[in-house]
């Protein structure tokens, strides 16, 4: 089964980040983290590609290759994302949809797409799998029952699948959840009230997949705290032997004051965000 993973672009908005790109010589700010998660639960020996439409068009040719097209994206990506489905389907492709505009936004999606997924996708991979390798229709909606445990049912996602070079900084999810009711924000519509964080040992394996890919440069990782804050820190040096940054001169913590040469990744509820800088 070939898979096609589209991540629709972003009009010119704030998301898109186009003209401050325009500095750095990169393409995006950030890669799809979603689809790279979903491409890790799929069946390894399906053949998977990765087309980010902030990076260039969507290929006839990799339509034509495919034999069904995973699009995920928020609702700032809607136009496109509808565009590369009514594409996709109009050479008989079948589609699925996913993320957050799909998840909160479902029958917008539902006339031009196969199957819509709403919620997060582990527990729902192993029946969407089975269906697509049945040949037949497509479930026209998949809902997930409840918040999935993240410590056991996320794996660590396929940033080898990612054009590295092209983007300004890569992306780890270290939880889902959050307490708070920001009204612009759609978390807890999608992954609820109560923060639900990764093991510091599934950090560390995504920040080491990272690692692998020759990146070198900013990572990023986000959650508010409970006691609204945020722990923001870059680290020059990533040393894997004993899982510590060291950080020179440029840790900052604003909620607790801190300045600290090491910072170690512990398992915590205190959830935070925070920014690695990895070299050489």
């Amino acid at each position: 089964m070939r898979v096609l993973l589209v991540y629709p672009s972003f009009p010119e908005t704030y998301w898109g980040a186009e003209h401050s790109l325009a500095l750095t010589g990169k393409k995006s700010m950030l890669p799809p983290l979603g689809l790279i998660t979903v491409a890790a639960l799929l069946p390894r020996a399906w053949p998977v590609r990765l087309c980010d439409m902030n990076l260039g068009p969507l290929d006839d040719a990799d339509l034509a290759w495919a034999d069904v097209v995973f699009v995920s994206g928020m609702l700032i990506q809607r136009e496109s994302l509808h565009a590369v489905a009514r594409a996709a389907r109009a050479r008989g492709k079948r589609v699925v949809a996913g993320g957050a505009y799909a998840s909160t936004s479902p029958d917008a999606l539902a006339l031009e797409v196969d199957c819509v997924v709403v919620g997060e996708a582990e527990e729902l991979m192993a029946g969407l799998v089975a269906a697509l390798e049945s040949g037949g229709a497509l479930p026209a909606r998949l809902e997930a029952p409840e918040y999935p445990d993240v410590r056991t049912t996320v794996p660590t996602p396929r940033y080898d699948l990612l054009d590295i070079s092209a983007y300004q900084s890569m992306g780890v999810q270290w939880s889902r959840g959050c307490p708070f009711n920001c009204e612009f924000c759609d978390i807890i519509e999608i992954f609820g009230r109560k923060p639900r964080t990764k093991s510091a040992a599934q950090l560390c394996r995504e920040l080491d997949a990272i690692y692998a890919t020759g990146h070198r440069g900013g990572t990023w990782s986000g959650k508010k705290t409970q006691d609204g804050g945020f722990f923001c820190v870059s680290k020059e040096k990533y040393t894997n032997h004993n899982r510590e940054y060291q950080a020179g001169n440029t840790i900052n913590c604003e909620r607790r004051g801190l300045q600290t040469k090491k910072f170690r990744i512990i398992d915590t509820e205190d959830a935070s965000e925070f920014t690695y800088n990895l070299t050489e």
